[in-house]
């Protein structure tokens, strides 16, 4: 057998351990090719020797391979390394979301099968724990305020106050954390209300206010998902937290007063 195989299928299971193992996964999303190449390598690489050592003590594994590759020891070798590589990171992923089992709220997508959905209320306190470090590492200012606003607990949640390029103002809640691929830099948003900046003061203008008390997660009958919408982060600029109650006593002039404004 040509010896690139190994190589490749070394290769292969460091590739998996990286993207399924949660604390390397969102990490690598902000890698290009090469550097992902490169560190797929030295991962496939300590796998490797973690194979090594770890085969004298899983004798049954190692017969069990040895069954698909009788003459060929090398392949089946590998493939033990392989299958730590598939193994290793979800075993690892489960470890740490089992510790931190309480401390972070469950997933919530009812579009998921029950199956698949208790698996992701399983390791969600692992995957959130892994992307709040590799945002809070590797993401700028943007980031971590669009995180902040997306993961805060229900009793803290805060809209979100949005200026784009256009002029174009928004506030709402933030639906989902941002993660760290390159092409994936949208802002996911709920709206409460909208409107614009003057052109000559800046002072904001909402003249549009969302029917919040009709959703249906707050006993109405409309649909939050259908009023949701998606902002390109280049077009953002300006953002910050923004709290109804002080702009409607401390900034909202009673001339401009809307009979439709949020109540606090």
């Amino acid at each position: 057998m040509p010896s690139s195989v190994p190589i490749f299928l070394s290769l292969l299971a460091g590739y998996a351990f990286v993207h399924l193992f949660y604390f390397t996964r969102f990490r690598a999303q902000r890698l290009d090719g090469y550097r992902l190449l490169i560190e797929s390598g030295i991962v496939g690489i300590v796998l490797y020797a973690a194979a090594r050592i770890l085969e004298p003590y899983t004798p049954g594994m190692t017969t069990w391979l040895s069954g698909f590759f009788p003459k060929n020891s090398e392949l089946a070798d590998t493939m033990y390394v392989v299958s730590l590589g598939l193994l290793a990171p979800v075993t690892l992923n489960l470890v740490i979301a089992v510790a931190m089992r309480g401390e972070t709220a469950l997933a919530d997508d009812a579009d998921t099968p029950s199956i698949g959905r208790a698996w992701s209320n399983v390791m969600e306190p692992a995957r959130r724990a892994a992307l709040n470090w590799a945002i809070r590492k590797l993401g700028n200012d943007l980031l971590l305020l669009l995180h902040d606003a997306a993961t805060r607990p229900r009793e803290r949640q805060m809209t979100l106050h949005v200026t784009t390029d256009t002029g174009k103002v928004f506030i709402g809640w933030v639906t989902r954390s941002p993660n760290l691929k390159l092409e994936d830099e949208y802002l996911s948003m709920l709206p409460l209300a909208s409107g614009y900046r003057k052109k000559d003061t800046m002072e904001m203008e909402l003249n549009v206010f969302y029917p919040i008390e009709q959703y249906s997660d707050r006993g109405g009958a409309l649909d939050p998902r259908e009023f949701a919408f998606v902002i390109p982060y280049a077009s953002i600029k300006k953002a910050n937290f923004f709290d109804v109650g002080v702009y409607v006593n401390h900034f909202l002039r009673p001339e401009t007063a809307s009979p439709a404004e949020p109540k606090t």
